[in-house]
């Protein structure tokens, strides 16, 4: 009896201790997550510490479940997010580049851990706003690195290679690039991301100075980041990252002013009206004309206005719909399972045709230049129904949330989907891949925001529980 007693004593009191660790590693989820990231996004530095790393991913969560009682608050994109992660697990196997597939699988993983971290760990204002400004000053370091690690494009749409020429290149060690540097457009669509985010956290504060200690740095450093975040956006001319800008900005006024929205779309209507009829009038009389012809030559037209004095021979949008068109007859090939995780350049070159796109471009083709057509590529069709799905649970998710928040809150929740939805404008025409670095912000976005959310509607009372 004696000894029974004992043991039971010993199982409880390993129990105990067992409990007293899971609280703190669970209290402490985010900051040993940020010391797991650097293995993720990049583990073919050390293979083996990266599969560690992946395996301490669950046991953070199973830490979580046994200091709080439950795997997860609940949020309104689990069951989308739970798919996602089920066809991750498909999507490498099935990848003809297995190693990188690897490597995109572990920064999808690391995304959803920074999401679900975020949402169980960001539960007071304090943090809330921290974490915003965190995210601004961190834009603010990629902006200064893409004015020294960019690969520029010369002869784009706006003539600034003279400064090009003037500005130093220190990073010249970027994975998988050509050149060695950031690609502009890549850089372009994770700025386009944090550029409403500061945009509202800087008018939220003006508003309410409370904000300032809240945020844990000064207003002129929020203020220095928006600015110097919109000047690399112009740098990089990146007109993809331009379109998802200048989309909020337009949303954005038509909001408080309808008016001018509409004004913006008659004036768009008159400049096609003036413009589209002489461009296509440039090709030879003698040419026979019909309506694909001449819709090609339009867009090409079009495109080889805006890279004066390229040479180049492969229009850049008429690439794209290039691989566009063979992203969907991949689809057509690969429909439950998609090509896999990286793989789409592979099996595109390998098995549809190229007449329009240059080597130099398909050599630099890492993705389908459109977030979703990527999405359907990487993970099926029923990836893309799962994205879509996590996208529109998200934006009702928002929608029903506005009502309950703060006037401040309301500007951070605003911000953060403006960025997102910045993000969804800019992969119309290109796309940073799914598990890619850049990625990550995405999911820690999308994070914060749930966690605003959330917070805004229990303190009013209500519930964003799906």
């Amino acid at each position: 009896m004696v000894t029974i007693g004992t043991s039971r004593g010993g199982f409880s009191g390993l129990s105990a201790h067992l409990r007293v660790a899971a609280i703190w590693v669970a209290d402490h989820e985010l900051v040993l997550l940020a010391l797991l990231a650097p293995v993720l996004l990049f583990p073919m530095v050390a293979p083996p510490l990266a599969v560690l790393a992946l395996a301490c991913i669950p046991a953070l969560w199973l830490a979580r479940w046994l200091a709080r009682g439950q795997l997860s608050v609940p949020t309104p994109l689990d069951w989308m997010l739970a798919l996602l992660l089920g066809l991750v697990a498909v999507s490498v196997p099935v990848s003809v580049v297995p190693a990188l597939a690897a490597e995109k699988g572990a920064g999808l993983v690391l995304g959803l851990a920074v999401y679900y971290a975020i949402v169980n760990n960001l539960r007071r204002e304090s943090g809330l706003w921290f974490a915003a400004g965190g995210l601004i000053v961190g834009g603010a370091l990629l902006a200064v690195a893409g004015i020294f690690g960019t690969s520029w494009w010369l002869g784009k749409t706006l003539p600034l290679d003279a400064l090009y020429a003037r500005l130093p290149r220190l990073i010249t060690f970027v994975p998988r690039s050509r050149s060695g540097g950031f690609h502009p457009n890549e850089i372009g669509g994770t700025l386009a991301m944090i550029l409403p985010l500061a945009l509202a956290v800087w008018l939220a504060a003006r508003r309410d100075a409370r904000l300032l200690r809240l945020l844990g740095v000064p207003l002129g450093l929020i203020t220095a980041s928006a600015v110097l975040i919109g000047l690399v956006l112009l740098l990089v001319q990146s007109r993809s990252a331009w379109l998802g800008v200048a989309g909020v900005l337009v949303m954005g006024v038509a909001l408080r002013r309808r008016w001018i929205a509409w004004a913006v779309a008659f004036l768009a209507l008159v400049a096609a009206a003036v413009v589209l009829p002489r461009l296509s009038t440039n090709g030879p009389a003698h040419q026979p004309e019909t309506i694909s012809s001449n819709l090609a030559r339009l867009v090409a037209d079009m495109d080889n206005l805006t890279r004066p004095g390229t040479g180049t021979d492969e229009p850049n949008w008429l690439a794209r719909t290039e691989i566009w068109r063979n992203t969907v007859l991949a689809l057509y090939d690969y429909p439950f399972t998609g090509v896999g995780l990286a793989a789409l350049p592979q099996v595109s070159y390998s098995n549809y045709i190229y007449q329009i796109t240059g080597p130099d471009f398909i050599d630099e083709m890492t993705h389908a230049h459109n977030i979703y057509l990527q999405a359907a590529a990487d993970f099926g069709v029923v990836g893309l129904v799962a994205f879509l799905a996590l996208l529109i649970a998200y934006l009702a998710a928002v929608r029903r949330s506005l009502q309950a928040l703060s006037g401040e809150q309301r500007l951070l929740v605003l911000g953060l989907t403006g960025g997102l939805l910045a993000y969804l404008l800019y992969g119309l025409v290109d796309a940073i891949d799914f598990g890619a670095k850049p990625g990550l912000l995405l999911w820690a976005m999308l994070g914060l925001s749930v966690a605003a959310m959330r917070w805004g509607e229990q303190t009013a009372g209500g519930d964003l529980s799906p």
